[in-house]
C-alpha cells in the first residue's frame, strides 16, 4: 500500500504489483540518453532487435561507410580500448575465430572507444591481430550500444539483427558455440 500525505489527512492508494512490474520492465527497454539539449529514446541493443547503425572510419574497410554496408555477413562488433587488460587478453581468441571463420562470411569489427589511431596502431603491432578496426573517439557508438564497460561484444546476423550479446571478456569456445548455432561449419 502506498501512503500519500494530503492536505487535511492521509490518502491511501493501493498499487497493483503487476502494474509496477510492467512499468519497470518497460523502462528497461528504452534508453533516454542526453543529446545536445534533447532527449532521444532508442531501443536497447538486445537479441532480436536491429543493431544500431554507425559510421565506419577505417582504412581496413575502404569503401564501406556504415555498419549496415556489411549486411550479408555475420559481424561481431567488439568494443575495446588499448588500456583494457581484459581486451588485450581476449584479442588472441578473437583473432583465431576471425581467421577460422572469415571464409564463411564472418567478420569481426573492433570498435576502439575513446582513443586515436596512433595508440591503436601501436597496440596492434604489440598484440598482432588483423581484423578490421574502426574508431569511436567521442564514444557515441559505444553509447548507442548502451555501453557500460569494455570489452563487450555483439554478434549481428546477415540481416542486421543482434543475435548475441556478451559483456566482459569473451573466449573462443563462446564464440564458436554461437557461430555453430548460426550454421557455421567447423573449419
Amino acid at each position: 500500500m502506498l501512503v500519500i500525505q494530503h492536505e487535511g489527512g492521509e490518502m491511501r492508494l493501493r498499487v497493483v504489483l503487476p502494474v509496477i512490474l510492467m512499468a519497470v520492465l518497460a523502462s528497461a527497454c528504452i534508453s533516454v540518453p542526453y543529446e545536445s539539449d534533447q532527449i532521444r529514446i532508442a531501443p536497447a541493443p538486445l537479441p532480436g532487435r536491429p543493431a544500431p547503425d554507425f559510421a565506419i572510419d577505417s582504412p581496413d574497410l575502404e569503401g564501406l561507410a556504415t555498419l549496415s554496408d556489411l549486411r550479408g555477413q555475420v559481424v561481431l562488433v567488439n568494443f575495446w580500448a588499448t588500456w583494457c587488460d581484459f581486451c588485450r587478453d581476449e584479442m588472441p581468441a578473437l583473432e583465431k575465430v576471425y581467421q577460422d571463420y572469415k571464409a564463411q562470411g564472418f567478420l569481426i569489427l573492433g570498435v576502439n572507444v575513446g582513443e586515436n589511431w596512433s595508440k591503436v596502431e601501436t597496440f596492434r603491432r604489440e598484440v598482432d591481430f588483423s581484423f578490421p578496426i574502426t574508431m569511436d573517439s567521442d564514444s557515441e557508438i559505444f553509447k548507442s550500444y548502451w555501453g557500460r564497460g569494455i570489452p563487450n561484444s555483439f554478434i549481428i546476423d546477415q540481416n542486421g539483427l543482434i543475435v548475441y550479446v556478451h559483456y566482459g571478456e569473451i573466449n573462443e569456445e563462446q564464440l564458436v558455440k554461437v557461430l555453430k548455432e548460426m550454421g557455421f561449419e567447423t573449419p
